[in-house]
């Protein structure tokens, strides 16, 4: 299916279906839009119409009323119901029908025969421009659906967070000062566990020995004296974890500024792996190769984050898809950031299911997804396009094989001011 800005500049991405029993029609039809540059496809009633839009998604479908095995009226009506295509009726029996009879069918436009070439090309046009509008709008209104959404997350988030930091306070510091004290205690435990071990007669583990006088139970409190630095460790290590992860959340939901600012592209695809490592951690095995040398760029680090988050959590998807298919290799998340003589460059692959040829024509399309239904909404790649493309004036393209799976490549030009 073609994008709306497809509609307005690539008329060879649109594809028409030609419905109609008689050849000469279709013939005729073909004639008249071709030289506009549409691609054409003819079936010779309803029933071949609707298995071919099972392969080729149309744009629009014109089709004759009457018609063997499956009126026009009935194919409309499946079409509406099925599929995203417009429909325009044609017939040379006005007198039968009624207009209100082809709209309540769904068809967006009719065309009496006979008609002109002209008259069939201005019918075509005037829905596939009443179309683009339609997707424009419902694009529009999605992202302001969504970017409420984010506001709104954004602003519950920032409490949520600053509740979290506060008991995290309160076990950061706690755990560090027990493991201060247990360091200090360690200048008694030494020497004492070392004599209790070496049989020395002393007061001191003679005292021991009365409250302790089984082997096993030196050996417990052996067992503790080791263990405990290690807990006091993992403990610090799972607080400093915790507060990465809200600072990571706090950049991605936190309602940024309109105005772009400088930061660092690397930041943002730590702070997107932190956020989406549940996808990953048990599918995928993670490269990362990230340059030093990489220079701030002017962005939106919450939009930037949400750029990679969308792609990482796709390609954790891709290789779930191969592994379902029966690819017993390991999955493979390799992402690269590299400084050049434009700027920077991004490189996001992996070797999940891949994408098919047709599919990466439309890839970041409005609404277009190629996973199943209720999964998805065929938003996200199309979001990050207009993040890259629109917001940032970068460039996005993937790079994809079935079976061998996709790269996605990002490119900012810092020689370029996004807000010009």
């Amino acid at each position: 299916m073609a994008s709306p800005s497809s509609l307005d500049n690539d008329p060879g991405q649109i594809n028409i279906l030609v419905v109609d029993d008689a050849d000469t029609i279709l013939k005729l039809v073909r004639r008249s839009i071709e030289p506009e540059g549409y691609t054409v496809h003819l079936a010779a009633d309803g029933i071949e119409a609707l298995e071919h839009m099972k392969t080729v998604p149309m744009d629009v479908v014109v089709t004759d009323i009457n018609m063997p095995n499956m009126d026009g009226f009935e194919l409309t009506r499946k079409v509406v119901a099925s599929f995203s295509s417009d429909v325009i009726v044609m017939t040379g029996m006005m007198e039968k029908y009624r207009y209100d009879q082809f709209v309540g069918a769904g068809a967006a436009d009719f065309v009496q025969k006979p008609f002109t070439p002209d008259e069939m090309v201005l019918r075509i046009k005037r829905v596939l421009n009443e179309r683009s509008s339609r997707d424009k709008i419902l694009v529009l209104n999605d992202r302001l659906r969504h970017s409420q959404k984010l506001e709104a997350l954004g602003q519950i988030s920032t409490g949520i967070l600053h509740e979290i930091n506060t008991p995290l306070q309160f076990i950061q510091d706690n755990t560090q000062f027990l493991g201060n004290a247990f360091e200090l205690m360690n200048g008694i435990f030494d020497p004492l566990l070392a004599g209790m071990n070496g049989g020395a007669d002393t007061a001191e583990t003679r005292l021991v020995s009365r409250y302790l006088p089984e082997k096993k139970d030196l050996e417990e409190l052996q067992y503790v004296h080791n263990e405990c630095p290690d807990a006091i460790g993992q403990i610090l290590e799972g607080v400093n974890r915790i507060r990465e992860i809200c600072l990571s959340m706090k950049t991605f939901v936190h309602p940024d500024t309109i105005k772009l600012k400088p930061f660092s592209v690397n930041q943002c695809i730590h702070d997107a792996l932190i956020i989406a490592r549940n996808e990953y951690k048990n599918t995928a095995h993670l490269e990362l190769d990230l340059a030093d040398d990489l220079p701030d760029i002017p962005c939106n680090p919450g939009e930037l984050t949400q750029v990679f988050l969308n792609l990482v959590v796709n390609a954790a998807h891709a290789v779930q898809e191969q592994k379902a298919a029966g690819d017993p290799g390991p999955g493979i998340i390799a992402i690269h950031s590299q400084k050049t003589d434009e700027g920077v460059v991004v490189h996001i692959q992996d070797n999940g299911i891949g994408i098919s040829e047709n599919h990466l024509t439309r890839i970041f399309d409005p609404f277009y997804t190629t996973k199943p239904s209720g999964v998805g909404t065929g938003q996200g790649l199309a979001i990050s396009r207009s993040i890259i493309v629109d917001r940032h004036k970068g460039n996005i393209e993937v790079k994809s094989e079935p079976g061998k799976g996709a790269e996605f490549i990002i490119r900012f030009n810092t020689g370029t001011d996004p807000e010009e």
